[in-house]
C-alpha cells in the first residue's frame, strides 16, 4: 500500500504543475503544444536523473531498496501520462506505429538499461490496450474493477511473496496475482461496491 502515498504526492504536485504549465506554455489562454511538450520533456528528463541518483546511492551507501519506491522515481511515469493525455490526437492517430518500438523497450530493459525510456514505453501499451482490446475499451460501463483491483493485489502479493512462491514459480506467482485480484476484485464490485452506490 505503499504507493497510496505516491498517488497523494501526485495529488499535491498536480495542481503547481497545471500552474506552472499555464504560466509558461499558455499564450492569451491558448496552449502552446511545442512549448508545453519541452516544459513535460525538462520534469520528466530530471526526475529521471533524480531516479538514477537515488538508485546509485541505495547501491553505493547499501541503503534500503524502499528509497527507490519513492515519488521522484515515479514521476517519469506521471509525466509521460501528461504527455500522453496533452497529446491525445497524435498518440491515437500514430498509436500503432507507437506500439513496436514501445514493447521492444518494455522487453530489452531487463537486458539493456533502458529505465529513462520505460515510463513511455509503459504508457504506449497502456494507451494502445485501452483502445484496442474489447475487455478494456469499454469506458462508459458502470463498473469499474480497477480501484478493487489496486487494493487487492498488495495483501496477494505479500502472502505469495511470504511463501517464497516468486522465488520458485515467478511466472505461475504473477499469473496468481492477476486472477486472485480480478476474482476478488468481481467479487466486492458486483456484492459490495454496487450496494454502496
Amino acid at each position: 500500500l505503499w504507493t497510496i502515498k505516491v498517488e497523494l504526492g501526485f495529488y499535491i504536485l498536480m495542481p503547481v504543475i497545471l500552474w506552472l504549465m499555464k504560466k509558461i506554455c499558455f499564450n492569451e489562454q491558448e496552449k502552446q503544444t511545442k512549448k508545453m511538450n519541452v516544459f513535460l520533456g525538462v520534469i520528466y528528463a530530471f526526475s529521471t536523473i533524480i531516479a538514477c541518483v537515488i538508485q546509485l546511492f541505495i547501491k553505493k551507501f547499501n541503503l534500503h531498496h524502499s528509497l527507490n519506491n519513492q515519488l521522484p522515481t515515479f514521476m517519469p511515469f506521471f509525466i509521460a501520462g501528461m504527455f500522453f493525455y496533452f497529446n491525445y490526437d497524435f498518440c491515437f492517430k500514430n498509436q500503432y506505429k507507437m506500439i513496436i518500438p514501445a514493447v521492444i523497450v518494455f522487453a530489452a530493459q531487463k537486458f539493456i538499461y533502458l529505465d529513462f525510456l520505460l515510463p513511455l514505453a509503459v504508457m504506449q501499451i497502456v494507451f494502445f490496450l485501452a483502445f484496442n482490446l474489447k475487455p478494456f475499451n469499454n469506458f462508459d460501463r458502470q463498473t469499474d474493477y480497477s480501484y478493487a483491483m489496486y487494493l487487492v493485489h498488495f495483501p496477494i502479493m505479500n502472502m505469495l511473496k511470504s511463501t517464497n512462491a516468486f522465488d520458485t514459480y515467478p511466472y505461475f506467482s504473477m499469473l496468481c496475482v492477476a486472477a486472485f485480484s480480478f476474482m476478488l476484485a468481481y467479487l466486492m464490485e458486483n456484492f459490495i461496491q454496487t450496494k454502496i452506490k
